[in-house]
């Protein structure tokens, strides 16, 4: 049988730092500043500062999908390992009673 190769997402996912990187992609999608609108001098062409405005505008919009992005991302990180730390903890709460019953047989 072939194997079909893992994603990068998911190889990332089982990685042991993946609960601290997708933290880390959520609280960047918080905690970083959104773009500051541009200061238009007075002397300053009304074709320039409407083309610096819609600049900013284009700015806002990327940094909000970025963000979206981040976040989106961070919470799939978290989710997966989320789920798997349970996986794991149960299965060893299984486990362990498995051996205690053989145990005291």
């Amino acid at each position: 049988m072939e194997r079909k190769p893992n994603t990068v997402l998911e190889d990332l996912a089982k990685h042991p730092v993946a609960p601290v990187l997708g933290g880390m992609l959520v609280l960047a999608g918080y905690v970083t500043d959104e773009p500051t609108p541009p200061t238009i001098p007075d002397g300053l062409p009304d074709s320039v500062a409407q083309q610096w405005q819609m600049i900013y505008a284009q700015n806002i919009q990327r940094y909000a999908r970025r963000m979206d992005l981040y976040r989106d991302l961070g919470m799939v990180l978290l989710g997966y390992s989320g789920t798997r730390s349970l996986v794991d903890v149960l299965g060893g709460m299984e486990r362990r009673a498995l051996l205690t019953d053989k145990k005291s047989a």
